[in-house]
């Protein structure tokens, strides 16, 4: 499980943590749309840093991947065949919505404000933890979590807080058992 943890291994120094919301790093097909997944057309990110502004959805495809810095002390490794809507970009409060796919995502501990990740089934909450998160069609969602602890909410309201080496399943009918 802790295989996809070596992405983050690297400390971001104080000057990368300060810069807005981008697309820094591309691996293949990533493309962007503006207004969200229903919007507009989808544009192909050909240099990076590409900045990133709340509503927009970011997209990968085959063997393709994209790496984000979402603000201060978070970063995203978005794998392939995923869709990752970025909602609301504020620094004290970032919210994300994974549609599909994979996603890698190292929140660093004691940075300020609230990091959600949302999936069609589960509500993620953090201030301080590295986890992954898969969405398969249907909207069933795993999520590990290697450091930190992680709240996690179903769509009926159940909620359960994972600690570090801890997973859970969730699909439209709730939690499971971790």
């Amino acid at each position: 499980m802790l295989a996809w943890a070596v992405v983050f291994a690297r400390p971001m120094d104080a000057a990368a943590a300060s810069v807005a919301p981008s697309l820094v790093g591309a691996s293949g097909l990533v493309q962007v749309r503006r207004d969200g997944p229903a919007g507009g057309a989808w544009a192909t990110v050909e240099k990076t840093p590409a900045p990133l502004l709340g509503g927009t959805a970011v997209r990968t495809g085959k063997k393709s991947s994209g790496f984000l810095r979402l603000g201060e002390g978070v970063t995203v490794l978005l794998q392939e065949d995923a869709v990752l809507t970025l909602e609301d970009l504020r620094p004290e409060r970032l919210l994300s919505r994974l549609e599909i796919g994979v996603a890698a995502v190292r929140c660093a501990p004691g940075r300020p404000g609230l990091v959600q990740f949302r999936t069609p089934a589960a509500a993620l909450t953090s201030r301080g933890a590295e986890f992954r998160v898969t969405v398969l069609s249907g909207g069933r969602t795993a999520v590990e979590l290697a450091e930190g602890e992680l709240g996690v909410e179903d769509n009926r309201g159940h909620q359960l807080l994972l600690r570090a080496g801890e997973s859970v399943q969730v699909d439209l009918r709730g939690l499971e058992v971790p």
